[in-house]
């Protein structure tokens, strides 16, 4: 019999609250439990972002030139964005730069795939020793051929459930399984497509690109890129998306576990919120979420878990500051 695993009941429990509450508004498909099927929510190829724009959905999410771009332009030399193996056999090892050991190739078999992870690291300056220990926080996921639950893994993903099981009974357990259950299987320029097979399973290249993104957003993008994983549409949100008042409350109780109790978010809701008893737009639900915090809070709460998780708060701190002009943040 397959062990259980240690989130099961978590899991359990936001899929089926999902499923409670939202239901089909509006032609939005509902938010299945965690997949089972090789049925995959991925991308529509028509609605893919082209490889030559600079960014990806207005997320700031760099292509593979303009990564590559960014990264000679920060001073990496042309010879480090060649992909490095070193060894022979399974002993060999992926080097971006000379700050670690390396990695296990088999992790990352395809050279188009290392290029576009070196290229992407030095663009953001994450360093060789910094993906070890990453790796080595995961390694006996990797490098494990199943699932916490005794379903079959390929050998050298990531496990989601991993990523997960963090968020148990966690106050931002719902929002995270959220992002979680959508973000790694989306289109990454220059990375091979996620071939929906295993939606659990996910290449550790692609997990480290996407832990990144996730990380690197600024509060509104996170709140989009929430808003794109949850309703399954195409990655920039139409700011006059009209939410009726049945719609909102579902949504607020799929962001917030105390939503029942919590006489505060009710007070926001019903007293506050320009809605007139009908609705209100995306728009002016973020615009009044940066007036009031609490309304939206839980989405960056599981941020900030995030970067905790990938690097550390600190190194984001450092990392954001560099690469979000204070004149721009201000006229935000």
């Amino acid at each position: 019999m397959p062990n259980t695993p240690k989130n099961s009941s978590g899991l359990k429990k936001a899929s089926h609250f999902l499923r409670d509450a939202m239901p089909k508004i509006g032609g939005i498909p509902t938010l299945r439990s965690r997949p089972k099927s090789p049925e995959v929510h991925v991308l529509d190829p028509h609605a893919k972002i082209a490889a030559t724009k600079s960014t990806l959905g207005g997320l700031g999410i760099p292509t593979t030139k303009s990564t590559i771009a960014a990264a000679e332009a920060s001073g990496a030399q042309p010879s480090a964005l060649k992909s490095t193996v070193v060894g022979k056999g399974n002993s060999k090892k992926f080097k971006m730069d000379e700050t670690g050991r390396g990695l296990p190739v088999r992790a990352f078999p395809e050279a188009t795939t290392r290029r576009v992870l070196q290229a992407y690291c030095a663009s953001l300056e994450v360093k060789q020793v910094q993906i070890e220990k990453l790796y080595k926080q995961h390694k006996d996921v990797i490098e494990n051929r199943e699932h916490a639950d005794g379903s079959k893994k390929k050998f050298f993903d990531v496990s989601v459930d991993d990523s997960m099981a963090i968020f148990d009974n966690h106050r931002v357990e719902i929002a995270s399984y959220i992002v979680l259950s959508h973000m790694f299987q989306r289109e990454f320029p220059g990375l091979p497509a996620h071939d929906g097979k295993d939606p659990r399973g996910i290449s550790f290249a692609r997990y480290i690109i996407w832990s990144c993104e996730l990380c690197r957003m600024k509060d509104f993008e996170m709140i989009e890129f929430f808003f794109t994983c949850l309703l399954q549409q195409p990655l920039l949100m139409d700011p006059d998306f009209f939410m009726n008042m049945g719609f909102l409350k579902s949504l607020l109780k799929a962001i917030h576990k105390d939503f029942a109790e919590n006489k505060r978010l009710h007070w926001l809701v019903d007293d506050i919120l320009p809605h007139n008893n009908e609705g209100i737009k995306y728009k002016d639900l973020v615009k009044y979420a940066y007036k009031y915090p609490p309304l939206l809070y839980p989405i960056i709460d599981f941020q900030r878990v995030w970067r905790r998780k990938i690097f550390g708060e600190t190194v984001w701190g450092i990392k954001l500051s560099a690469m979000h002009d204070p004149v721009e943040n201000e006229e935000a």
